[in-house]
């Protein structure tokens, strides 16, 4: 189960006293002089404003990068909750629950490391969810390497066991980096095989491929738009994605570009 911070407890009292020793120093944070306040802020039916609470977040993160904590870290946990319940349950090829939440909130840590609060606030959401992803299916892919190597040890009539060297090797072949070039990606799959990859559609996120290949309007297929259409926000998020790179002006225009494209589709396909 993905943890939560439970009121009323001892160790919501503690966190509180941590919160309230360090809230003053940042001016995002102090408007919320107890840890009970900054959490109804960021979630529930009195939370703040949308721009209000990417402040606070990125405040949130920006103290947990100076000095990792279990505050700071349950106050992200809390506020993201939502986005890794779903993310828990969409994982393919975990079966245990408890698992699969395991490896979200593993994921979610290892993204609190890679994102810059101070670099784009405005979208630290997106950048938290992407980041996430990438950390639980790298470690989802390297599990499926390591579990087909221990196959083929099993197997090997010889009994030769690999030297260290060699699996210290294999780990650097799939670090994070390697695993964000499509074309690697698609030499390790051919590899290991469809069925020994877990949710293979989500080992490199789409924006991932899209930038990598400097994405046009044109060159976003047919079905990924009608794909992004069936979903309330589709084209929206579609454009933010495939653009992120792009100012607030290009992304709007590049949007109604989609739009009128997919209206087209639609139109030819009745």
């Amino acid at each position: 189960m993905i943890p939560h911070i439970q009121k009323n407890t001892i160790e919501f009292a503690r966190l509180s006293l941590a919160y309230a020793a360090r809230c003053s120093a940042d001016a995002a944070l102090a408007g919320y002089p107890t840890l009970d306040a900054v959490l109804s802020a960021l979630c529930g039916p009195g939370a703040a404003d949308p721009l209000t609470r990417r402040r606070v977040i990125c405040a949130v993160i920006a103290e947990h990068q100076a000095a990792p904590g279990p505050l700071w870290s349950a106050i992200v946990l809390h506020a993201f909750r939502g986005m890794l319940v779903h993310l828990s349950q969409s994982l393919v090829g975990v079966d245990d629950p408890a698992e699969a939440d395991a490896q979200v909130v593993a994921g979610l840590l290892e993204a609190l490391r890679r994102v810059r609060p101070k670099c784009d606030p405005e979208r630290i959401g997106m950048y938290v969810r992407q980041e996430t992803r990438r950390a639980v299916f790298a470690a989802l892919r390297r599990e499926a390497r390591a579990g087909q190597y221990r196959e083929g040890e099993e197997e090997d009539p010889s009994g030769e066991d690999e030297s260290p060297a060699c699996d210290d090797a294999g780990d650097d072949e799939w670090s994070d980096e390697v695993s964000r070039d499509p074309l690697a990606l698609e030499r390790a799959s051919r590899e290991l095989g469809l069925d020994g990859i877990a949710d293979p559609e989500s080992c490199t996120p789409l924006e991932d491929r899209m930038i990598f290949h400097r994405p046009t309007v044109d060159g976003i297929p047919d079905e990924t738009l009608l794909r992004a259409h069936a979903v309330r926000g589709g084209l929206r998020r579609l454009t933010n994605h495939f653009f992120e790179q792009a100012s607030a002006r290009d992304r709007e225009r590049l949007y109604r570009q989609l739009v009128r494209r997919t209206e087209r589709l639609l139109g030819g396909t009745k």
